[in-house]
């Protein structure tokens, strides 16, 4: 009989087990979904675009996200959508990354049929189209920030047919306390709301939809929106292609800023400015609705400091299916980029400021990524990525 026999096939002649064989290999990776569907505003999506072509969204880390997509205007999915009753939602893999208004259209007849194109604002727009009117008594003496800014987007959802589902989210507490005691009738809702963000000490802020209810997320980040999250961007790897750009005209290290005909100009001068090595470059800019001596010196200080950052501007486009979902890099983000082509020898630590999605009719996606210099909040951080890229290069 053979040493083996009785002891079933797991066995070898020595009485010791075989290793188990090689694994097979793995399920093959899933592609990316991304769903357009449409719904009243006021609900959730009710009607999937399966049919739509020329897809496509962008999303601005300091301005309003904005998508677009052309359909069959005679198809049942088509039919029903109302010009600023509906609402576009973007979900990628079941995720809602997009929610905004359904405005402008364009309707075009011909022998083939009808084509219609949607184009769609999220909520920061639309709150460009609210605003404060008499009565709306809004004065803050040594108050949070992110307390104005509630009290700004509640005081017009209270009023009739105001409410929008948003609810407060992320950052309901900052610590920079401020005084506003001049928001007077007439004044947008939406350009408040920047004004108070894009000064000294400022902030981030989107408005998140919900991929399971109606209700959306007044999302404040302070100090600034976004992570380091270790990704390489390196052309010839990760990035198919790209473009870079440079703007000598938003360089500037001496400041000229005027507000309201009530407020004497604010002028601010770079540190260093004598021994700059681009000399002196003035610039101003003026804005008349900052009625407070101490907005319109935040104004011009953050402008003075943002003006000293005269770096290029790059857009990076991803291979389809290069990218990750918003874990991956997202808004604010700080990533690294890597080019080494001829004159161009970059390894950079860079902020996320903007991603566009394309999608083709067979739903293959195409990511790009615009970049630009981190805020100045965040300048510690980038040194170091920096310096961990270095040393990595030296192994």
């Amino acid at each position: 009989m053979s040493l083996s026999a009785g002891f079933g096939e797991g066995f070898v002649a020595d009485g010791t087990t075989p290793p188990p064989p090689p694994p097979g290999p793995g399920p093959a990776p899933q592609p990316d979904v991304w769903t357009f569907a449409t719904g009243p505003w006021n609900g959730m999506p009710t009607t999937e675009l399966s049919t739509a072509t020329s897809r496509s969204v962008t999303w601005r880390l300091t301005d309003h996200h904005e998508a677009s997509l052309t359909i069959d205007g005679l198809s049942p999915q088509a039919v029903n959508i109302r010009e600023l009753e509906w609402d576009l939602w973007v979900l990628w893999n079941g995720q809602a990354l997009f929610r905004g208004r359904i405005g402008p259209s364009s309707d075009t007849g011909s022998e083939n049929g009808l084509s219609t194109q949607f184009g769609a604002a999220d909520y920061r727009e639309l709150l460009q189209r609210r605003f404060l009117f008499e009565g709306d008594t809004l004065s803050y003496t040594a108050a949070d920030q992110s307390t104005i800014a509630w009290g700004l987007i509640s005081s017009t959802q209270a009023k009739v047919g105001g409410q929008l589902g948003i609810t407060r989210g992320l950052g309901a507490t900052t610590g920079v306390i401020r005084d506003r005691t001049a928001y007077e009738a007439g004044a947008s809702i939406g350009s408040c709301l920047d004004q108070l963000s894009q000064v000294i000490d400022g902030f981030d802020y989107d408005f998140t939809p919900s991929s399971t209810s109606t209700a959306m997320s007044f999302d404040l980040y302070y100090p600034s929106r976004g992570a380091d999250r270790s990704v390489v961007l390196d052309y010839g790897g990760r990035v198919a292609s790209f473009t870079r750009q440079v703007d000598p005209s938003t360089f500037g290290n001496a400041v000229r800023a005027s507000g309201a005909d009530t407020l004497a100009a604010v002028r601010q001068e770079a540190p260093g400015l004598a021994t700059d090595p681009a000399g002196r470059w003035d610039f101003q800019f003026s804005d008349t609705s900052i009625t407070v001596a101490s907005t319109l010196q935040g104004k011009a200080a953050k402008a003075l400091a943002d003006g000293q950052y005269v770096a290029p501007s790059w857009t990076v486009t991803l291979p389809p299916g290069g990218w990750g979902g918003p874990t991956d890099f997202w808004l604010g983000d700080q990533v690294s980029l890597v080019v080494r082509t001829g004159r161009l020898d970059v390894v950079e630590s860079l902020r996320v400021m903007e991603m566009s999605l394309a999608l083709d009719d067979n739903g293959s996606d195409v990511i790009t990524a615009t970049l630009g210099q981190p805020d100045p909040k965040l300048k510690r951080t980038a040194r170091t990525i920096n310096r961990r890229l270095s040393a990595l290069e030296r192994r």
